[in-house]
């Protein structure tokens, strides 16, 4: 199907939520519908995106002692930095604040505060002109950082594979995510089921994953072919299969749009998919995203 492929290449995440949303259809009406009808679902989730704002979401975290109407200046002036959508969460800083900063892009916080990635920016009672710059420079440079390198391992990076089939590879990613920690033995056939509704190659490259959440351990399983296989109707080079924990924050949107635009180049995968080690892989990952985003 000429348009199904053209919306997967061209709106992967938009695709993946209608496969979502497919599959809850089909079990809440007990029916089925064939992959073309997953199509017709993307399509009004696009043309519903069409209104949304295409300016950069950000998570903001505020921790302040000063009440509501204090943080609703802060607030306010946040707002004014045209180049984010921000959505805001309030702590009070008297009680002892606890939150889960991979939730967060940045925290501004009137006290210190240590964290273990997330960027702090301390103020006092209103944010000045230096502060907003901070928040301006931090927030660009998050735009530059690669996403996938929070969630792979060398132990599960494998080069130079030769399976046959995609459901070779996939048993085998499965069985080493298993070993690792990162899932369940029955993570497979979760997989399989989300495979089972819309194939998912995009081009010369798979992302496979399961339709819900149930991993232990946020990460990804990563596999390069000495040539390429099938995978639905692509024939593929490299396949990366995700695994993300029930708690939700934005990482799989944002991983899965970043690979998306890491791998629309086809001879770009074609390089990427010769890495022998996962330290080179992440290098050339990083270097194209930072030469797409000064583009």
């Amino acid at each position: 199907n000429t348009l199904t492929e053209e919306i997967k290449r061209t709106y992967p995440f938009i695709y993946n939520v209608s496969v979502y949303a497919a599959s809850y259809i089909q079990k809440k009406l007990e029916i089925t519908f064939p992959d073309y009808e997953i199509t017709y679902i993307a399509l009004h989730f696009l043309a519903a995106s069409e209104n949304i704002s295409n300016k950069l979401e950000k998570n903001v975290l505020i921790i302040s002692p000063f009440g509501e109407r204090g943080n609703q200046i802060v607030i306010n002036q946040l707002r004014k930095l045209n180049d984010f959508n921000f959505k805001i969460d309030v702590i009070n800083a008297l009680i002892s604040p606890c939150f889960s900063e991979d939730a967060y892009d940045l925290i501004l916080s009137t006290k210190p505060i240590s964290t273990i990635h997330t960027p702090v920016i301390q103020y006092q009672l209103t944010l000045s002109p230096e502060d907003l710059r901070k928040i301006t420079d931090v927030l660009q440079t998050t735009l530059n950082t690669l996403v996938l390198k929070d969630y792979v391992r060398p132990a599960l990076f494998f080069a130079d594979q030769t399976f046959k089939t995609a459901t070779e590879c996939i048993l085998f990613m499965c069985q080493q995510l298993a070993l690792e920690g990162c899932v369940d033995e029955d993570y497979y056939d979760l997989v399989l089921a989300r495979e089972a509704l819309s194939s998912t190659s995009f081009g010369n490259y798979a992302i496979p994953h399961a339709i819900e959440r149930t991993a232990k351990e946020n990460s990804i399983a990563i596999c390069l072919f000495d040539r390429p296989i099938q995978w639905g109707e692509n024939k593929v080079r490299m396949a990366l299969l995700l695994a993300f924990k029930e708690e939700r924050t934005n990482d799989f949107g944002q991983l899965f749009e970043e690979l998306v635009q890491l791998l629309a180049d086809d001879a770009f995968v074609k390089k990427l998919s010769k890495s022998k080690t996962l330290s080179e892989f992440l290098q050339l990952c990083q270097t194209q995203l930072d030469s797409q985003q000064k583009s």
